[in-house]
């Protein structure tokens, strides 16, 4: 079993699931993982990266040749009027990146510098983008990454993995339409873009496609049409659609059609249009080297493994740093009789506290080992 103190960690996930901060708030929750790692006297800590993220170095005993990065995520979500909660499971992961830093702050590699990094506004998927451009530190191409994500749903401990996508790239598109405003009467005298608004909610969720090789999805989330007011014709609309695809590129090429689509109904009804994207994530894609260093590490401390089949369709700003190193996500199961992410009776099952942190550590000593095989063992 690795070197970590249990106990500890439970409370410390009690004490961060109590904290609960909203993305770009998460001040309490940055000050508290700092106060954490500081227990524990990493050779570095460097906070309010890209926001309120937080980094703590691990250095290597002799020189680094390498480097691993642990990233857990500090944000939380809205919860009934004016509150927030952690119903993603983020407390859980913090927590299990302390128990990596407990296990390496007493155990550092020969050769490989660990860092245990904590993002910011993963929710929305601004963090990582933040933390990657903040010129106030900087990490050597040849990090490798590593991250989880607890599934509920899922056999409690179960690791699942694979090798290519292992999530969806997704981005909110926000579509505005402007016509002119006449007496309800006489809406001959002015552009109602209504028209445009049905069209556009039949022909942009057509672009959807089902099969895996070419999946897209077009969702449409939110429409606004005036204003209860039946004096009048509006001039004004807005349309918002969530759209998923399973790479990058084809995200593009989505983007595209839409836009395309998008200006020519809006030029049919003679409107002026604006078209705005956000909350982008980009597809999460695992290297198959540390994947075969995943699948053993599980198979030597007797964890169960499952091979996804399929991409999970869901998104996570975790994407931003594969794009730009190396590394892997996996999911945990959390349960299959646990409450869904986001649902709110969820709750982190602090039974995957020990098993996230093993698996962590034992991927890592796999990796590690193929690059250095006559030290650390």
């Amino acid at each position: 079993m690795a070197k970590i103190n249990l106990p500890d960690l439970r409370k410390v996930r009690k004490e961060l699931h109590d904290l609960a901060e909203l993305s770009n708030h998460e001040i309490s929750t940055s000050a508290f993982i700092q106060s954490e790692l500081e227990r524990l006297s990493p050779n570095n800590i460097i906070n309010k990266i890209g926001g309120h993220g937080i980094v703590a170095k691990f250095k290597a005993k002799t020189a680094s040749k390498s480097t691993y990065v642990i990233r857990a995520e500090l944000d939380a979500l809205p919860y009934g009027a004016d509150g927030q909660k952690h119903l993603c499971g983020h407390d859980g992961h913090m927590t299990i990146a302390l128990g990596v830093a407990q296990y390496f702050a007493s155990t550092p590699l020969d050769y490989a510098d660990v860092y245990v990094l904590f993002q910011p506004a993963e929710e929305t998927g601004e963090g990582a983008n933040r933390m990657l451009n903040d010129k106030r530190w900087s990490l050597p191409k040849n990090a490798i990454f590593l991250a989880l994500h607890n599934l509920p749903g899922k056999p409690l401990g179960t690791v699942f993995c694979k090798a290519g996508v292992f999530s969806a790239a997704s981005v909110g598109v926000v579509i505005k339409l402007e016509g002119i405003t006449s007496h309800a009467a006489e809406p001959d005298n002015g552009i109602n873009p209504a028209g445009a608004v049905a069209q556009m909610l039949q022909q942009l969720p057509a672009l959807t496609n089902h099969d895996t090789k070419d999946f897209q999805l077009v969702t449409p989330i939110c429409v606004k049409l005036g204003d209860l007011n039946f004096g009048m014709s509006p001039a004004d609309s807005m349309l918002g659609f969530t759209i998923r695809t399973l790479d990058n590129a084809r995200m593009l090429e989505l983007q595209k059609k839409i836009e395309e689509l998008a200006i020519s109904i809006a030029k049919e009804h003679h409107l002026k249009i604006q078209i705005e994207y956000h909350e982008k994530f980009d597809a999460v894609e695992n290297n198959q080297n540390v994947l075969i260093a995943l699948k053993e590490a599980c198979k030597n401390h007797q964890i169960k493994f499952q091979e996804m089949e399929l991409p999970n369709l869901w998104s996570e700003d975790y994407g931003c740093f594969l794009t730009h190193h190396k590394g892997l996500m996996f999911g945990l199961g959390a349960g299959e009789t646990a409450a869904p992410l986001h649902h709110p009776d969820y709750t982190f099952p602090d039974d995957l506290i020990s098993i996230g942190v093993q698996i962590f550590i034992q991927t890592i000593s796999q990796h590690y080992a193929k690059q250095f095989p006559n030290n650390d063992k």
